[in-house]
């Protein structure tokens, strides 16, 4: 596989304001969209940023972006041929897009379990916090027609926190012949883990943000090897549990957390089987 350009990695981080080692997870994403090598990926998150391709890349490697381009994955490439000019908007369009994101907002990530994801948003509301709408980060995101990579740079960008729920909606384990005569019993068996798209959004998440980013595990999850101990807490209704959570949301948001009442001691439910 070819190799990026280093200063093309310069580059993208200045623009992505993350460290070079945090473009990576950004490259995957648009790899996985458009379905490229990941040295191409690189070039067609450049060109989305606004950066010139050229001096970065090959005839070739443009004949190639270009080709995926006409067969079929246009919607997540189509900035390689250059933007194209917006509609002009209305005074009041224009407006609504310059919203902005409250002092005490937490992008919030989940998975397929809408009562858990109503049970951390009551939770949060009721420390004072904003956790943030699908619609809201839609509407935060650059563009009339962003993709949903973009939404989710920005929302996790312009959040002061981001909490990533890992709830086990999903049954998954190690084929047969894959397992070691120890693990048959505990990697061999079904075992509830998160979405792959909530596993996704975690690694951007603490990749671009390591220090604003907390991982919430809620139920019996399978554990991963790569975050084991790494900012992973374990919610239950016990206030113990409650009051842990509340304590790292106050080291990144810090008086923005208001712990005064006891609603968010029994806000939401966080017991899972």
């Amino acid at each position: 596989m070819a190799r990026i350009h280093p200063r093309l990695i310069e580059r993208l981080a200045g623009k992505l304001g993350v460290n070079p080692k945090a473009v990576y997870p950004h490259i995957q994403r648009v790899a996985a969209e458009t379905l490229l090598d990941r040295h191409l990926a690189a070039l067609v998150l450049a060109s989305r940023k606004g950066i010139s391709i050229n001096q970065y890349s090959t005839q070739q490697e443009r004949a190639e972006i270009r080709g995926a381009h006409a067969g079929g994955v246009r919607s997540n490439a189509e900035r390689i041929s250059g933007p194209s000019e917006p509609p002009a908007r209305t005074r009041k369009e224009r407006k609504g897009k310059s919203q902005k994101t409250k002092g005490n907002s937490v992008f919030v990530v989940h998975g397929r379990d809408e009562e858990l994801r109503k049970s951390m948003f009551a939770f949060l509301r009721a420390l004072n916090l904003n956790p943030l709408e699908w619609a809201h980060a839609v509407e935060t995101a650059k563009g009339h027609n962003p993709y949903v990579g973009d939404i989710l740079d920005s929302a996790m960008a312009k959040a002061q926190a981001v909490v990533v729920l890992f709830s086990a909606d999903e049954l998954a384990h190690l084929k047969e012949e894959f397992c070691s005569r120890e693990e048959k019993r505990t990697e061999g068996k079904p075992q509830g883990q998160p979405r792959p798209n909530v596993l996704f959004e975690a690694g951007l998440a603490l990749g671009a943000h390591p220090e604003k980013t907390l991982i919430v595990q809620v139920g019996k999850v399978r554990g991963f090897s790569d975050i084991a101990g790494k900012h992973v807490l374990r919610l239950t209704n016990e206030p113990a549990r409650r009051n842990e959570l509340v304590n790292r949301l106050e080291k990144i948001l810090g008086n923005s957390v208001n712990r005064k009442g006891t609603d968010w001691m029994s806000s939401g439910d966080f017991e899972r089987s």
